[in-house]
């Protein structure tokens, strides 16, 4: 029989893609093709074929099942705190920014879904929709309050049960599943509108990821995302400091390293490479334009740089001030649709 979330979702083999076999009490999925078993940890269905760059497969179900624990005695902030109190590698310092960070998380995806609307059209019933790289739910909130069947998938597992007690928390219901973007755990043309919300420049191989986003799109679906600007001359997204997309990997693993803190995995694209992205895993109708900034993003800036900021949303309106952004902005937005 094959494994349904939530009465809607159908899961395939992240390998070869035929249908996974289970039931609402199974511990594990086994692949009616191929064989493999998949193991289900509170609720949540590890279908990764590889590891997080960060953390070895173990280590981050570990640290998942002592999340898991305190979910009946700590809110989504207290499971927050608790990660980083056993993740002493992240300084106190980044420790609290990314906490403020997945605090704000659905006020940023609030913005995200209407600058997304504001750019490229209303998105009026969402139907069913895919984040990839959902990290602790952020957007899966934001899109199921508007009633949207949303689903979300991320590397980490840890992540992921962060976002499973961030969903519960807003009496929501939406499945999480441990999966790579590379793989995707589903059958052809499932979601109406798939997301990639600031995690495609992560992702190990964007053209794959692409390709896998184009694969569960359902013809005349769309996909958006939104990513940092590689060229951009304001504050580097991983790093903190100006321009940092534009030096080369050895020195930002040193700045990294200086900061006590871990260098990114990544590669930032500019608007003609994302452009180029979409199109060649056979998206059509590519637009890439300029998102807005939220408070707490405006809030990142300082000085001049803050300036700037604020008066980004009427600049970003102009024609002219619209190219010179694509170029030195902050940040891109993308739609694109799969042909019918």
């Amino acid at each position: 029989m094959a494994f349904v979330m939530d009465d809607w979702l159908e899961l395939a083999c992240p390998t070869c893609k035929a249908t996974l076999e289970g039931n609402a009490g199974s511990s594990s999925l086994h692949c009616t093709r191929c064989g493999q078993a998949y193991a289900i940890e509170h609720g949540i269905p590890d279908l990764r074929i590889a590891p997080d760059p960060y953390i070895s497969v173990l280590g981050d179900v570990a640290k998942a099942r002592a999340l898991h624990r305190e979910f009946g005695e700590r809110d989504f902030a207290g499971i927050i705190d608790l990660y980083y109190a056993m993740t002493p590698e992240v300084p106190e310092p980044q420790a609290m920014l990314n906490k403020s960070r997945m605090l704000g998380g659905t006020s940023r995806a609030d913005v995200a879904l209407a600058s997304w609307e504001e750019g490229f059209g209303t998105l009026g019933t969402i139907g069913r929709m895919l984040d990839i790289g959902c990290g602790e739910a952020p957007l899966v909130v934001a899109a199921a309050r508007r009633g949207a069947q949303v689903a979300g998938v991320d590397i980490g597992f840890r992540h992921i049960t962060m976002g499973q007690k961030q969903v519960a928390q807003e009496g929501l219901r939406a499945p999480l599943i441990a999966a790579c973007a590379e793989a995707l755990p589903f059958p052809d043309a499932t979601f109406d509108v798939v997301t990639i919300m600031h995690a495609l420049e992560l992702f190990r191989d964007q053209a794959r990821a692409l390709s896998e986003a184009f694969r569960v799109t359902r013809p005349g679906g769309r996909i958006l995302v939104a990513a940092p600007n590689r060229t951009s001359l304001g504050p580097d997204p991983h790093i903190g400091i100006p321009g940092g997309g534009l030096l080369p990997r050895s020195l930002v693993g040193l700045v990294s390293r200086l900061q006590m803190a871990r260098p990114p995995h990544r590669r930032l694209l500019t608007a003609g490479s994302l452009r180029r992205e979409l199109r060649t895993a056979g998206f059509a109708d590519v637009r890439v334009g300029i998102p807005g900034l939220s408070a707490s993003q405006r809030a990142q800036f300082s000085g001049v740089l803050r300036l700037a900021a604020d008066g980004y949303g009427g600049l970003r309106t102009a024609p002219v001030a619209r190219t010179v952004l694509r170029a030195i902005g902050p940040l891109l937005q993308a739609s694109a649709t799969r042909p019918r």
